[in-house]
């Protein structure tokens, strides 16, 4: 027998139980025992002035969903720096130390080199959508398939742009139901075939088969009003308001349960297109895709009136007075309330006002839109609205001296989380009162400038005729280098060409609702 064996078993007894001592100590005090505690180390990013510095600092504000390129500043400084504390916060936070070496790189290597995909999040933290600043949580609302969209033939895109997406994603319309041919461009046409499905209370297809412009001066409003339609225009169908003579009616209304309009044009009248209104039903569950408004002497996409579960997506909004509505009457005591509005990937362009006006919304998901040319005001978030604004690009140029400081507004309106939001020549818009986002139904969030290529293209009614063109590109549309407000689409039927100035119309009155008119 070994003579050190009972020492060492000893010494391992008593080594026990002072562990025991200890660990009763601490109970004592109310203590947990200690444990090996992981050492969370601070990122570290690439120093000095290389493609690897802007490669990685690409990465880190992508993620971050910002964009540097409008925050550099290289005039009058002797080297380049940011300009906007949310890009400088968010590159310390990714480990950079000398952000003047950040920008220079940025100046010096302009090709992103870096991967598409943006770097894997940090540990603990769940991943985000990418160019998200801040994923919303998922509201349950089954996306919806290409067919709701009706992709063009000849016109192609990646799927995305035919995908319905946000709270009116799971609107199937009238599919399965009676198909009803428009086969002559009249206003006849149009008005007895909204009247004939309007009667059997929907469940129905409204296809345009003809092609070209209708101008609509019906007797009485033409007023599509019954549940689970689709309204079709094929891409190749526009409607003119120029001869409606009482503007108080809107050029295209619909109202119902499951209704979807896509792939046509509205130009010229009072309201172009309404969806729900003062004095008939609203809609719910209700999808907007490809659709083109401009022109409009008051508001080009009216969506008020307690509508609910809408969806305003890849469409063209361009020289309305007053862009998009989403207001209940409020001069009358109507108090329907709007609820769950995503409007996503659209260009909304030369307005006065209303890009969009959101006037006690309960949820508007505004995200991934393009807003500019304005004169008084971008987006509006107003009394009461709650929501998100997230990854939008606003820019002023030059020519149309608006109000570079009223980006994205909200007055008496939260909680609202607005982040990732660019301006160009003007403020970016990322100042509201929420730290996160509030949940929404789902949407593809793009990095801006992935999104501004897709929207530059595909927004709107597709394929563009000229007038869509030249509302997007033009300045002579507006005149003295500002946007008219009521500005009329100044192109003759000939197409291409045959722009003209606009009449020099003065501006509409203020309303009541801080220098909006109602």
């Amino acid at each position: 027998m070994n003579p050190m064996k009972p020492f060492f078993a000893a010494l391992a007894l008593a080594a026990s139980l002072f562990a025991l001592h200890l660990t009763a100590r601490s109970a004592d005090k109310g203590e947990e025992p200690k444990k090996d505690e992981p050492k969370t180390e601070k990122p570290k990013a690439p120093s000095g002035v290389s493609q690897e510095v802007a490669d990685a600092a690409r990465a880190a504000l992508r993620k971050a969903g910002l964009d540097a390129k409008p925050e550099i500043v290289t005039k009058g400084v002797s080297r380049p720096k940011f300009k906007s504390d949310d890009v400088e916060d968010a590159l310390k936070k990714a480990g950079f130390k000398d952000l003047k070496e950040v920008a220079e790189s940025l100046v010096k290597f302009p090709d992103d080199k870096s991967p598409a995909v943006p770097p894997p999040p940090e540990p603990g933290k769940p991943p985000e959508t990418p160019g998200t600043p801040g994923t919303p949580a998922p509201v349950d609302v089954p996306k919806g398939s290409k067919e709701a969209c009706a992709p063009v033939e000849g016109v192609g895109g990646p799927d995305l742009i035919w995908t319905p997406e946000g709270f009116g994603a799971s609107a199937t319309g009238g599919a399965g139901g009676k198909r009803v041919e428009i086969s002559t461009a009249t206003s006849d046409a149009v008005v007895a075939a909204f009247k004939q499905v309007s009667a059997t209370k929907g469940n129905a297809e409204i296809v345009f088969t003809c092609k070209g412009d209708i101008d609509l001066n019906p007797p009485d409003k033409p007023l599509l009003k019954a549940d689970n339609v689709t309204v079709d225009g094929r891409g190749q169908v526009t409607l003119w308001g120029d001869k409606i003579s009482n503007r108080s009616n809107p050029l295209f209304s619909a109202s119902g349960t499951n209704i979807i309009v896509r792939n046509i044009r509205c130009r010229n009248d009072g309201d172009n297109f309404s969806f729900g209104g003062a004095s008939y039903p609203s809609c719910t569950r209700l999808l907007i895709s490809h659709i083109s408004s401009s022109g409009s002497a008051d508001d080009g996409v009216s969506i008020g009136y307690g509508n609910k579960d809408v969806t305003l997506q890849w469409s063209l909004m361009a020289g309305n007075t007053r862009s998009i509505f989403l207001k209940y009457e409020n001069k009358g005591g109507d108090k329907r309330e709007i609820q769950n509005i995503s409007i996503h990937h659209n260009y909304i362009t030369r307005q006065w006002i209303r890009g969009p006006l959101a006037v006690d919304v309960k949820l508007l998901d505004f995200r991934n839109n393009m807003v500019t040319n304005w004169r008084e005001w971008g987006s509006r978030f107003d009394s009461g609205t709650t929501g998100n604004a997230v990854n939008n690009l606003h820019i002023l140029d030059a020519w149309c001296k608006g109000k570079p400081d009223s980006t994205v507004y909200y007055k008496g309106a939260g909680p609202v989380y607005f982040a990732g939001n660019v301006g160009r020549g003007c403020k970016s818009g990322n100042d509201g009162n929420a730290k996160e986002a509030l949940p929404a139904a789902p949407v593809t969030t793009l990095p801006v400038d992935e999104m501004e290529k897709l929207v530059s293209e595909y927004a709107g009614c597709l394929p563009r005729d000229a007038a869509d063109k030249e509302l997007m590109t033009i300045q002579q549309l507006a005149p003295r280098g500002k946007v008219e407000k009521g500005l009329r689409t100044p192109l003759t039927r000939g197409g291409a060409g045959s722009a003209t100035a606009p009449p020099d119309e003065p501006a509409p009155k203020p309303g009541p609702d801080d220098g909006e008119a109602e």
